[in-house]
């Protein structure tokens, strides 16, 4: 385990600046309900699980995610952060409405944004072009028991 963090040092001081920029960003943010108190738990909890090289089902406050590796927890890390903090509370402020008709996630990554805003969609349009981020998306279909969800895998200009 430790030769393991040895190998990867290199990266903690990228990860570390990256990290205090979104806890800060985070906290500023926050409202302090009990939404934002559980997110704020989970981004904290991610090092932990970077470190550790986490690979299994993960449960977050957007649902259950297959994480396949350091990268994809960063993805879903990072597209959380910015779904709960940013998107989502721009999207509440512009359209105040709590279910939407349709969602179309045009770039889904890893479906952060579409984990997110499943339980407030009637149906979720997830288009990605990437066949990688696809197939991890997939997986996360099952683990969350999504059935109000079309994924797409093809570019949208």
């Amino acid at each position: 385990m430790i030769e393991r963090l040895k190998n990867h040092r290199a990266f903690y001081p990228y990860i570390a600046k990256d990290f205090l920029a979104i806890i800060l960003l985070a906290a500023r943010r926050t409202r302090f309900n009990r939404s934002d108190l559980r997110a704020l738990v989970f981004i904290l909890s991610a090092p932990i699980f970077y470190m550790t090289r986490f690979r299994g089902v993960l449960n977050t406050p957007i649902g259950k995610v297959v994480i396949t590796g350091n990268g994809s927890l960063r993805a879903i890390v990072y597209g959380f952060f910015k779904s709960h903090f940013c998107d989502i509370q721009n999207l509440r402020y512009v359209l105040p409405q709590k279910i939407f008709p349709v969602i179309v996630d045009v770039g889904a990554n890893l479906g952060d944004f579409t984990l997110a805003m499943c339980r407030d969609s009637a149906k979720i349009v997830a288009i990605e072009a990437s066949p990688e981020n696809v197939l991890n998306l997939r997986l996360n279909i099952p683990a969350t028991d999504l059935e109000n969800l079309s994924l797409q895998n093809l570019a949208a200009l």
